[in-house]
C-alpha cells in the first residue's frame, strides 16, 4: 500500500465512522457547527468570482459548500467529490440537481477540467506521511483547474497541538506551490484561528 493510499484509507475510515454516527449534521465533517465550515469556504471563495464557473469541491462531505451556493443563489456548474460513499449518498439526496461523485482523486481520474478547484479541511487530520499526501493531492487538484486552486490547512504556528490533527509549515507549503505549480501564489495566514489558505493561479 502506497504512502498516499495509506493516508486515504485512514481518512476514509475516520469519516465513515463520523457520517454513520452524525448523519446529516456538521459533525459528519468534524465541525462543531456549520459556521466553522462556511468561514473556511468563504475564504476559499475569494480566489475569484465563482458565478458562471465550473467548480470542483474536493472533500465535499455531505454537501456543506453546495448548500451555501444554493442558499446564496450562486449560479455555477458544481461538482463535489469525496472518498466516503456514505457522505456522497447524503449529498445526492439533499441536492439532486448537483453532481456528486465518490472517488479518490489521488488514484482516479476525472475526464473534465474546472475553472476553480477548492479543497477544504482535507488535510486537517494526522496521517503518516501527511506531507506526501498533501503534495500529491494538491498537484492533482491543480492539474484539474484552468483558473485557480484554493486550499486550506492548519498552521504549524500554534500555541497548542492535538495528536490527531495535522500541522504544516506555511512557508514550506507555499514554497512547494511556487516551485512545483505556479509562481502566482498567495497565502493568507491565520484568517480564522490557526487556519491557512493558499490561492494558486494558472
Amino acid at each position: 500500500m502506497s504512502e498516499v493510499n495509506t493516508s486515504v484509507q485512514i481518512l476514509r475510515k475516520h469519516y465513515q465512522n463520523l457520517v454513520r454516527i452524525k448523519g446529516d449534521s456538521p459533525g459528519s465533517g468534524q465541525w462543531g457547527s456549520i459556521d466553522e465550515s462556511l468561514v473556511r469556504y468563504l475564504e476559499l471563495m475569494k480566489i475569484g468570482d465563482l458565478n458562471g464557473c465550473r467548480i470542483l469541491d474536493i472533500g465535499c462531505s455531505i454537501g456543506y459548500f453546495a448548500e451555501y451556493l444554493q442558499e446564496h443563489n450562486i449560479i455555477c456548474q458544481y461538482t463535489g467529490i469525496d472518498i466516503v460513499p456514505e457522505a456522497i449518498q447524503i449529498a445526492r439526496k439533499k441536492f439532486p440537481d448537483m453532481k456528486f461523485e465518490c472517488l479518490d482523486i489521488t488514484q482516479e481520474s476525472l475526464e473534465e477540467t474546472y475553472d476553480y478547484v477548492l479543497v477544504s479541511a482535507v488535510f486537517n487530520n494526522f496521517t503518516p506521511n501527511g506531507n506526501i499526501f498533501l503534495q500529491t493531492l494538491i498537484k492533482k487538484a491543480f492539474s484539474l483547474c484552468e483558473k485557480g486552486l484554493a486550499f486550506n490547512f492548519i498552521s504549524s504556528y500554534v500555541n497548542f497541538r492535538q495528536e490527531t490533527m495535522a500541522y504544516y509549515e506555511p512557508e514550506t507549503v507555499l514554497s512547494f506551490c511556487i516551485q512545483q505549480l505556479s509562481r502566482k501564489a498567495t497565502i493568507i495566514h491565520h484568517y480564522y484561528h490557526c487556519d491557512v489558505c493558499i490561492y494558486v493561479y494558472k
